[in-house]
C-alpha cells in the first residue's frame, strides 16, 4: 500500500502519517532490485497521550491554535500537526510551546507517568 494510502486510511489513523519508508535496493549481477519497503510507526500510545496533554493545555489556557501559533511565529497548521500527532515536537520546541501556555513543562510530563 502506498505511504499516502497509508496516510489517508482511517484504519491506519493520523498516527501513521509519519511512516519511514525505505526503499532496499538488493544489487546481485549489476541489477539493482527494489526488495522490500520498511514501514515504521513513529509514534507510541504515550506519544498519543502527549498530544491530548498538550490539547488539554491550550484549551484550559484559553488559546485557539492560531493564538498559540502567532505567540510562537509559526503558521496554525504548526499547532494543528503536532497537536494531532502529525508532527513531532523536539525538546526545545517543547518548551516554548508550553511557555506559550503557561504551562510547567515537568507538570505536563508527570501526567505521562
Amino acid at each position: 500500500m502506498p505511504e499516502q494510502d497509508l496516510k489517508n486510511d482511517p484504519k491506519t489513523g493520523p498516527f501513521v502519517t509519519a511512516l519511514i519508508c525505505e526503499r532496499i535496493l538488493e544489487e546481485r549481477d549489476g541489477v539493482k532490485t527494489a526488495v522490500r519497503i520498511i514501514r515504521k510507526s513513529s509514534f507510541s500510545a504515550e506519544y498519543k497521550v502527549f498530544c491530548r496533554l498538550l490539547q488539554e493545555a491550550r484549551a484550559r489556557a484559553s488559546l485557539t491554535q492560531q493564538e498559540v501559533a502567532k505567540r510562537l511565529n509559526r503558521p496554525q497548521s504548526y499547532v494543528s500537526k503536532y497537536e494531532s500527532g502529525e508532527r513531532r515536537l523536539d525538546v526545545i520546541e517543547f518548551l516554548r510551546v508550553v511557555k506559550v501556555l503557561s504551562v510547567k513543562p515537568h507538570d505536563l510530563l508527570k501526567k505521562l507517568e
